[in-house]
This record gives structure tokens, sequence and C-alpha cells, in this order.
């Protein structure tokens, strides 16, 4: 069993470096056309910590952290920031066009403070949204 943050055979890798760097977002929320931007996602303050810019096409820097049996799931924590409070989790996974680790399906939900309507892209399926795809 690997201490937290780590996985391996040996519990050599640091679980967040597979989520590092720049990715492609196509995505469609609930409320919101259908767009694609790049974000980055950069080490955060501890070894299970990340931040992602630009999320939405919108927030600066939000917090996030890397989690789950393999160390494969990015979880968004409730925060409010920018008039919008954001939350979701999703999963990275390897595919043959993006190769190992390429890919992150991610679910999360904006919610504008103002008027308090929310954007969903694919957190609560019953509304028929779907999960936005990250590519590296």
């Amino acid at each position: 069993i690997c201490p937290t943050g780590y996985n391996g055979s040996n519990c050599e890798t640091v679980s967040r470096n597979k989520f590092l760097g720049t990715w492609n977002v196509f995505e469609k929320g609930s409320t919101t056309n259908a767009m694609q931007y790049t974000l980055n996602i950069i080490q955060g303050p501890k070894i299970t910590d990340v931040q992602i810019r630009n999320i939405y096409n919108y927030f600066t820097t939000i917090n996030a952290y890397v989690g789950g049996a393999n160390g494969d799931s990015l979880f968004i924590p409730n925060q409010q920031l920018q008039g919008k409070i954001i939350f979701g989790a999703g999963y990275i996974s390897s595919n043959t066009t993006y190769g190992q680790f390429g890919s992150i399906n991610m679910s999360y939900e904006v919610i504008d403070t103002a008027t308090n309507i929310p954007d969903d892209f694919g957190y609560y399926p019953s509304d028929l949204s779907a999960q936005s795809v990250w590519n590296k």
C-alpha cells in the first residue's frame, strides 16, 4: 500500500503528475453552447493538490486534488470565487488517440451566484447534460 499521493509497483510515482499539463477541453453545458478551449493543471501545495487554470474558460485558478485507489481521480471541492460556485469530479484514462493518461472525463457544475442558475456538465445525469472531455 502506497502513501497518499503515490502509486506504482514501488510507490515511486507521484499520482498528480499524470494530470499536470495543458489540456484541450470539449464541452457543452446544460445552459451554455458547445465550446472548445485550453486549460492548465499545475502542482498545488500538497502532494495530492493541483490547481486548474481556466476551467469553464472563465476561472483564473481553482483548487482540486487527486485521489482514488490508483490516483486516477480528480476532485474539485465546492468553492466559491469570481461570482460563481464550482464543484465536480472526474477520472483520467488512456486511449489509442491520446496515449497513456491522455484523456480526462470530467463531471462538474458551475452555479452563477447572482442568478442561482446552474450550468451542468454531466454532474447530474438526470438533466441529460454530458461530461466535459479533456485531451492532452
